[in-house]
């Protein structure tokens, strides 16, 4: 049987409270050989401590939430990693649930982790934030961070990204090499960043006095498959670059030019958006929008846990800012009408 930690304070001819605030590192009042000694005791009985009964004693369970829309994208996979990371670092784990870009499987699951009493949640929402989801919200009464993609409140916490100046950047960049007639093939539209990446394209148009045409854009779903459906929609309209708004769908546009015949750069030029590992590799390598969304993921581990220690809900939102990664996905266009 497991050693008790009234067994280690016999052992070590201390007090409970002792071992109790040598274990969770509050033992600054306490003397450096008795502090040694306990620790020793702790290492040779190879004494692990009660999870449930520290939680009862401290309220604390230790433990984050962290909802993302799909752990098989490659985007939120290392993002989900750096979260995991920092947590841990912080001696938080991580219970990971995939909502699928579902807002119902999203608010069971937010009432799931209030039913595990975890300390604080990470939530990547699926959607805009609606009345009934912002009710589970309010019941939660934990610490909630949005992270990648903000509320609608402006008082909740959460750290972003500027989507719109990303897509503002990528389809200047398509203009700037002499393409009038650009594409877009959008996110899910009732998903706020994608909304912001389909209005930077729109602003970006606007400004170059280059009239929108609803039949160069379609809306995706942020999959591969969004991109492959997205190319062969816009094929036969004329356009001569794409706007592609995550790299996951660009690679299903890859995937479908190269089976339509449709030569990257030579007959489309496309740009995408996030920089993930891969684009690097692809034939072309990718030009695209780089979002460091690790370092996101890290950011919000280290906000929550503030919050959850101090109690203070962080007052401002973190917004990181977008780099065009010039690649060779983009032909320069000459003399277009």
């Amino acid at each position: 049987m497991s050693v008790t930690m009234k067994e280690i304070a016999k052992l070590a001819g201390v007090s409970i409270t002792t071992v109790s605030m040598v274990i969770n590192g509050k033992d600054k009042s306490i003397g450096a050989e008795t502090r040694a000694r306990v620790l020793q005791i702790i290492e040779e009985q190879q004494y692990v401590p009660n999870g449930i009964a520290r939680s009862m004693i401290t309220k604390q369970t230790y433990t984050l939430g962290l909802l993302i829309p799909d752990i098989t994208n490659p985007y939120f996979a290392t993002m989900a990693r750096g979260i995991e990371d920092a947590a841990s670092k912080a001696g938080f784990r991580v219970i990971l649930c995939n909502t699928d870009e579902n807002q119902e499987k999203e608010a069971e699951y937010l009432q799931l982790l209030r039913k595990q009493n975890v300390d604080g949640v990470i939530l990547v929402s699926a959607a805009v934030v609606e009345h009934a989801e912002r009710r589970i919200l309010k019941e939660f009464k934990k610490p909630l961070i949005f992270l990648d993609r903000r509320g609608t409140d402006q008082t909740e916490a959460s750290v972003g990204f500027e989507n719109h100046k990303g897509a503002y950047l990528a389809t200047k960049h398509l203009i700037e090499a002499g393409h009038r007639k650009i594409g877009c093939i959008t996110g899910p539209l009732k998903n706020m960043s994608a909304m912001e990446r389909y209005q930077g394209y729109l602003d970006a148009l606007e400004e170059a006095k280059i009239s929108p045409n609803p039949q160069w854009v379609v809306e995706g779903d942020y999959q591969m498959t969004g991109g492959e459906v997205g190319i062969r929609s816009l094929k036969g309209r004329g356009i001569t670059a794409c706007f592609i708004a995550n790299d996951w769908m660009a690679y299903g546009a890859y995937k479908a030019c190269y089976e339509e015949g449709i030569q990257i750069p030579a007959d489309l030029s496309i740009v995408g958006f996030d920089d993930l590992m891969i684009s690097q590799a692809m034939i072309p390598p990718l030009t695209t929008i780089h979002q460091p969304n690790t370092k996101m993921g890290q950011k919000a581990v280290k906000q929550i846990v503030s919050w959850i220690q101090s109690g203070v809900q962080p007052t401002e939102s973190i917004m990181f800012e977008p780099e065009l990664v010039i690649r060779d996905s983009v032909s320069v266009k000459k003399g277009e009408a």
